[in-house]
């Protein structure tokens, strides 16, 4: 046993995977369900934002914009976007 300082991709998936299984199981409240919303330019990807909703809880890991993108409001376009799939989904809050 020891402090990895350089770990492995596939193990930290794995850990992560292995708790959300546990989690859900114990709850009893469902699965979990991906949250993507993705904004394009000519079919190439120029923002977005994801995360998970379970649980009645939205967890939102990633917002991000293009450098060339940024500025005009996309962000905040993407963030209501998903704002109203999370209250469609019945979610209470995000964080």
């Amino acid at each position: 046993m020891g402090l990895e300082p350089d770990p492995d991709a596939a193990d930290v998936a794995y850990l992560e995977q292995e708790l959300r299984a546990g989690t859900i199981a114990a709850a009893g409240i469902g699965c979990e369900q991906e949250l993507v919303v993705a904004a394009r330019s000519g079919g190439r990807l120029i923002g977005g934002c994801c995360g998970i909703t379970w649980g009645g809880t939205c967890q939102l890991d990633t917002l991000w914009v293009r450098p060339a993108s940024r500025g005009a409001g996309l962000g905040r376009l993407l963030l209501e976007r998903a704002e109203q799939e999370v209250r469609d989904r019945g979610c209470v809050q995000v964080v």
